[in-house]
């Protein structure tokens, strides 16, 4: 799970949803899977850049300027940056009011306390871990 991915995921977990309830935060579809085909993954990864931005500032204004800063296309969906950010918002309604509020570094440093808590716990039972991007490895023992 991406680093975004899991931003929303704390948060839904925060709101007292289960894990199922958002099984891929940027899949605007309830058609698991999906997210392979071309057609969909343009709006994903525009959706998955709008949240990450989204989660840290503190206003539409603010991320409407730095979404479109960023040179991306808005997904044709929607039209126009403006319009994708609406839409984001009511799609995520559980979780929009952490929308806009700077709370990136925040589930950013949870992140990071939950790896640490892993690696520690594995060192007690001898067990090197070793984190990778967004993921831990182990070695496999059969």
């Amino acid at each position: 799970m991406r680093s975004t991915s899991l931003h929303a995921a704390f948060l839904y977990i925060r709101e007292d949803f289960k894990r199922e309830d958002f099984l891929d935060p940027y899949q605007r579809t309830k058609v698991v899977g999906l997210k392979s085909f071309d057609a969909v993954k343009e709006t994903r990864d525009a959706i998955k850049v709008a949240m990450k931005i989204m989660f840290n500032t503190t206003s539409r204004h603010a991320a409407l300027g730095a979404v479109e800063a960023t040179g991306l296309e808005a997904p044709q969906k929607y039209g126009d940056w403006l319009a994708t950010l609406k839409a984001i918002e009511a799609h995520y309604e559980p979780i929009a009011h952490y929308l806009y509020a700077n709370k990136g570094l925040e589930i950013q440093a949870l992140d990071s306390q939950i790896v640490e808590m892993i690696m520690l716990e594995m060192i007690k039972q001898k067990t090197v871990v070793l984190p990778v991007h967004d993921s831990l490895s182990v070695r496999l023992e059969i």
